[in-house]
């Protein structure tokens, strides 16, 4: 998971008339907001800060339609600093913790217009590339959520949308039409799903180094590396404390839950030894020996898992106490799925129901929250949101930064929003909020 650091966000003349500073090292070193009234430039800024911050050449070469005079960002050690000529020309310069430029280029208008020359395109897409990949040496990968973001698709998405909506075409038996933003949030919610599946995966790799169970116990018997034990008494005792400190594991229930395990085995063993036909001292001295080794598998598993676990179920339980009358619901076999808690007029129990049946502030909310935890288990730096509280009531304006910060909990992902709420502010510290600051100099200048 990347590391880096955003420490400060300098700007000054966005729309020519306001400066901005942004200061990671003060406050909520995680969370940052923005706010000011329509007009400020709020939403310029955001569009800045990605664009240099992103992994993409194409995003950095929309920097010339962005109106700025200024900008410095303080990250791992370095600044780098984008200034804007009069002829629109773009210096940028990166400097060391001593000051000493260690990178330098100049971003030019005329770039854009010889991008396409068959002789000239080559080495101007290199360019971009190099810049990209020097920036993201500080800061690390941004991602960008604005306004119109239920339909903003990029191209990664393309290929798993048109599985979601063949899937669902198909899981109806219908050609209908889909509403474009039913098969965005399903793509999200299958994005979210991946996502946590390869970061439980990725714990586990990690750990491969650790010996098999058939090995260690085979080294066990012939090492004696349990506690010895006197007879099957004493062997079955320390069996099940095991087994009961395995179920007051934190997570291990909602491992279990939402199926990152299977636990069939374990509590077909758990029955057997809790209520064994009879005791047999030397069957329980061979039990232990065996069984060790495996509840310590298990438990290595359940500790490998338990932070998807638990990002599942911060984003679960953040999305259900907003919810009325239907809930969200995940399992690694089929994903998330929603389920109305509706009682029909002939007494049947609620049903699952379709992305369909969703309310705007229900799908913008499944998918902002959705983004903070995949950018966070994919160990993007930063991720830029422009007003959150697009859709999104009072209420549930009051709860979505603490949501947030919970779906985001023990990343290293920095989180900078926009907004006009005053509401979405409630929960930021006075230090944690950027006001522009009108820069006169500029307009009178």
């Amino acid at each position: 998971m990347d590391t880096r650091k955003i420490e400060k966000i300098s700007a000054k003349g966005i729309i020519g008339l306001y400066d901005y500073n942004i200061n990671f090292t003060d406050g909520n070193s995680e969370l940052k907001a923005i706010y000011s009234e329509n007009g400020c430039g709020k939403t310029n800024l955001l569009r800045l800060i990605y664009c240099v911050t992103s992994k993409s050449s194409a995003e950095l070469q929309k920097i010339f339609s962005i109106p700025f005079n200024e900008l410095d960002l303080k990250a791992s050690g370095k600044r780098i600093s984008f200034v804007r000529r009069i002829n629109k020309s773009i210096d940028l310069n990166i400097y060391n913790e001593s000051n000493e430029i260690v990178f330098s280029n100049e971003l030019n208008p005329s770039d854009l217009k010889n991008i396409s020359d068959p002789e000239l395109g080559d080495e101007i897409q290199g360019k971009y590339r190099d810049i990209c990949l020097n920036i993201r040496k500080c800061t690390g990968n941004s991602v960008y959520l604005g306004t119109n973001r239920l339909n903003d698709v990029d191209e990664t998405q393309a290929s798993r949308i048109a599985r979601i909506k063949w899937r669902m075409r198909h899981r109806n038996d219908s050609d209908m039409d889909y509403d474009p933003l039913d098969i965005v949030i399903e793509s999200v919610l299958d994005e979210l799903s991946n996502s946590l599946i390869r970061n439980a995966q990725r714990m586990t790799i990690a750990s491969r180094g650790r010996m098999g169970v058939y090995s260690q116990i085979v080294k066990n018997i012939f090492n004696n590396n349990y506690d010895s034990v006197r007879n099957g008494k004493e062997a079955k005792n320390k069996i099940l404390q095991k087994i009961k400190e395995i179920d007051s594991l934190e997570y291990k229930d909602l491992v279990n839950e939402y199926k990152l395990i299977n636990f069939a085995e374990y509590d077909s063993i758990k029955d057997t030894v809790s209520s064994p036909p009879r005791i047999n001292a030397k069957q329980f001295m061979n039990l232990y020996e065996i069984l060790m080794p495996y509840f310590d598998s298990l438990e290595e598993k359940i500790q490998d898992v338990s932070p998807a676990a638990r990002l599942i179920g911060s984003f679960i339980e953040s999305i259900n106490t907003m919810f009325r009358d239907k809930e969200i619901n995940y399992s690694m076999q089929e994903g998330f799925g929603v389920h109305s808690n509706i009682v029909s007029e002939d007494n049947r129990e609620g049903r699952d129901i379709l992305f369909d049946k969703l309310s705007s502030g229900e799908k913008h909310v499944i998918f902002l929250l959705a983004k903070v935890i995949v950018s966070a288990t994919r160990g993007d730096s930063l991720l830029v949101i422009d007003e959150p509280e697009i859709s999104l009531g009072i209420q549930w304006q009051r709860l979505f930064v603490k949501y947030v910060q919970d779906c985001a909990y023990e990343s290293n992902l920095q989180i900078v929003m926009a907004t006009h709420s005053p509401l979405i502010l409630e929960d930021f510290d006075e230090i944690d909020v950027s006001m522009p600051k009108r820069n006169w100099g500029i307009e009178n200048g």
